[in-house]
């Protein structure tokens, strides 16, 4: 990734005009911009540009898993109906909606890399709860790796 890319993650991530922001996810075209955005974002700031990277075209199957386990989406694998306590705010409608089209296998296949940090005993404990769960969720996306820090 050159330096103007990087520039532009940067942009998009402290811009202070949310509506500027977005527009600036629209012009992003390439999967790796869109994971080393989401890979340091600032979930503080709320859903907006986690959902404008999730509309971008080039947003694949690798940055929808790394959006999902940045977002707590852990919590809806141990628990499917945690989100409905959360429904009412942000967290609850964003991370179903997620978990849904993820498990539609609703984005292109992966460019990038992403795969969960999870333990065997963590695997083997979703697996008993969720037994219907696909597998990417625990495997991840094959890819290139992206690893850039803004």
């Amino acid at each position: 990734m050159d330096k103007t890319q990087v520039e532009m993650v940067r942009e998009i991530i402290f811009n202070e005009n949310e509506m500027e922001a977005l527009e600036k996810v629209k012009e992003v075209h390439d999967s790796k911009l869109l994971y080393a955005l989401i890979d340091n974002y600032n979930w503080s700031n709320g859903f907006e540009i986690p959902r404008a990277v999730l509309a971008n075209n080039f947003c694949d199957s690798g940055v929808a898993l790394l959006t999902f386990y940045r977002a707590d989406g852990y919590r809806l694998l141990e628990d499917k109906d945690v989100y409905k306590a959360h429904s009412i705010s942000d967290w609850g409608g964003f991370i179903k909606d997620l978990y849904d089209r993820i498990k539609l296998a609703d984005f292109k296949l992966s460019n990038v890399e992403f795969i969960p940090e999870l333990t065997k005993v963590q695997k083997f404990k979703l697996k008993k709860v969720n037994p219907d769960l696909p597998p990417v969720f625990f495997d991840g996306t094959i890819g290139e790796k992206v690893n850039i820090i803004v």
